[in-house]
C-alpha cells in the first residue's frame, strides 16, 4: 500500500501547474484579440488588436509580441517599429526570420539582426514586401502563409503567390491560372503539393506539372465552399469552411463529413498532430482522436477565455496554445491528470487509514484469553445475583413492620425524618 501512494505521489508534478493560463493585454500584449500566431522552439510570436471599449470612437491598435514560452513578459512590436500594418492576419516562424502577412503587405523581421540593434534602430530588421505588376499591387491583404522549402507560398486578397527566400524572386497565381477563387484564405504544403483554399472551393497546386486541379468540396450548405482553413496529414486533407469540416482521403479521393461531432459550423483553425485533429470554431474547440473516432468539445466551461478560438499550436507533448478573441491560452492537460491523480491519492490515503485502524484495534485493543476468561466470570456472578434478588420477597415484605438492620439497608423506604431514621412503609421511627 506505502508503495502504491509513492508511485501516484509520483505523478503529481503535473498538478502543480494550472491546466489552463491566460494571457493577453495586461502582460505586455497589444491586446487580448488574437488575430494570428506561430510558436518554433519554445518562442512564440502573437499578432493581437485592441480598442477602447470606452471610447466614443474608438480606435483600433494592433502589432505582435513575443515572449518565450512559458513565461509572462511580452515584448511587442507595432507600426512605428518596422510592421507593415496594425492588423497581422497570418504568423509564420521560418528560423531566424519570422513573417507576417498583414493587411498592407508582407512583413519579414530578422530576428538575429534585432538582437543586434539598439531600441531606436530596430526597423532596421524590418522589410515589407509589396507585390506589383505594371504598378498595379496585386497582393495586399496577405491571409495565409506556408514554407516549403525554401520556397514561401502566400495567399492574397488577389490569388496565390510564392517567393524564394533567398532571392526574394516571386510567381503570382490567379483565377486565370486555374484557381477556383481569387480570395485565398487558407494554404497547406503537402510534399510537392500545395493546397490552396479560397472563397470559392479548393484547388491542388501540382509544383512539378505546374497545374492547379479544382476539387469539389461535398457540401451544399450556405458558405460550404468558402474554404477558412486547411491541413494535412500522412492520409488526409482537413478542410474548414463556413459550414463545416470535411476530411478527404489522399488515396481514394473520398469525402468524410463533419458536422454534429464539431462544436460550431464556421471552422476557422485546424491543426494536426499524431493521433489527433484539433479544430478551432467560434463555438468551442473540437478534439479528434483518430484511432478511438470519437470527438471531445472543449468551451469557456472548461478554462477557455472564449469560445471563438483563432488559432492552436503545440509545444511538444505537453502543452497546447489556443488564441481566442479574449486572450491566449495555454492549455496543459496533464494537469488535469495530476488533479485526477490527487483525488486518487487522498482516496486511497483515507483507505489506507482505514485499514491501520482496524488493524490497530484488533492489534491492541481486543482483550488477552484471559481477560476475556474474567470478563465472563464477573459477568456470570453478576447475573447470579439478579436472579438470586428475583426469587425472594422484596424487604418490606419479609420485616412485617419490624426493623432490620440488614433488610433497612436495602429497602427502599428508608428515610430520615425529624433526624431519625423512618420506614415510611410502615410510617415508624427505626431506633
Amino acid at each position: 500500500m506505502v508503495l502504491l501512494v509513492a508511485t501516484l505521489a509520483g505523478h503529481t508534478a503535473a498538478a502543480a501547474e494550472k491546466a489552463w493560463e491566460v494571457y493577453g493585454r495586461d502582460d505586455g500584449m497589444v491586446g487580448d484579440e488574437v488575430i494570428s500566431m506561430d510558436l518554433s522552439d519554445g518562442v512564440l510570436w502573437v499578432a493581437t488588436t485592441w480598442s477602447d471599449p470606452n471610447a466614443t470612437e474608438p480606435e483600433l491598435e494592433g502589432g505582435v509580441s513575443t515572449v518565450k514560452a512559458g513565461n509572462r513578459s511580452f515584448t511587442t512590436y507595432r507600426p512605428n517599429d518596422g510592421l507593415a500594418h496594425k492588423k497581422v492576419w497570418v504568423t509564420l516562424i521560418d528560423g531566424d526570420r519570422v513573417w507576417f502577412g498583414t493587411f498592407d503587405g508582407l512583413s519579414m523581421l530578422d530576428t538575429d539582426k534585432l538582437a543586434e540593434l539598439g531600441t531606436f534602430d530596430v526597423k532596421e530588421a524590418w522589410t515589407t514586401f509589396t507585390f506589383k505588376l505594371e504598378d498595379k499591387q496585386i497582393a495586399k491583404d496577405i491571409y495565409s502563409l506556408a514554407l516549403q522549402g525554401d520556397t514561401l507560398w502566400f495567399g492574397s486578397n488577389l490569388g496565390l503567390g510564392s517567393m524564394n527566400t533567398d532571392s526574394y524572386e516571386w510567381v503570382h497565381y490567379g483565377v486565370e491560372d486555374g484557381l477556383p477563387g481569387k480570395k485565398v484564405q487558407a494554404i497547406a504544403e503537402d510534399g510537392n503539393l500545395i493546397w490552396a483554399g479560397t472563397d470559392q472551393g479548393l484547388a491542388r497546386f501540382d509544383r512539378e506539372k505546374e497545374e492547379f486541379t479544382v476539387i469539389d468540396i461535398p457540401s451544399k450548405a450556405t458558405g460550404g465552399d468558402v474554404v477558412t482553413a486547411l491541413a494535412a496529414d500522412d492520409e488526409s486533407v482537413w478542410v474548414g469552411t463556413r459550414a463545416g469540416l470535411h476530411a478527404m482521403n489522399k488515396a481514394t479521393e473520398q469525402w468524410t463529413p463533419y458536422a454534429d461531432e464539431i462544436p460550431g459550423s464556421f471552422v476557422q483553425e485546424i491543426a494536426v498532430r499524431d493521433g489527433e485533429v484539433w479544430i478551432g470554431t467560434i463555438d468551442g474547440v473540437g478534439i479528434y482522436d483518430k484511432e478511438k473516432d470519437k470527438w471531445k468539445v472543449m468551451d469557456e466551461g472548461d478554462g477557455l477565455a472564449s469560445n471563438d478560438v483563432r488559432e492552436i499550436r503545440f509545444q511538444g507533448e505537453d502543452y497546447i496554445w489556443i488564441g481566442t478573441a479574449k486572450g491566449l491560452v495555454r492549455h496543459y492537460p496533464a494537469a488535469v491528470f495530476g488533479q485526477i491523480i490527487q483525488i486518487i491519492i487522498i482516496a486511497v490515503v483515507v483507505a489506507l487509514i482505514g485499514i491501520a485502524i482496524v488493524v490497530a484495534k484488533i492489534k491492541f485493543f481486543t482483550p488477552s484469553p484471559e481477560e476475556i476468561e474474567r470478563r465472563q466470570k464477573v459477568k456470570e456472578i453478576r447475573q447470579k445475583r439478579k436472579e438470586k434478588s428475583k426469587k425472594g420477597k422484596p424487604p418490606w415484605e419479609v420485616c412485617g413492620g419490624q426493623p432490620k438492620k440488614e433488610l433497612c439497608s436495602r429497602c427502599k423506604y428508608n428515610s430520615v425524618k425529624a433526624g431519625k431514621l423512618h420506614c415510611s412503609k410502615y410510617n415508624i421511627d427505626l431506633e
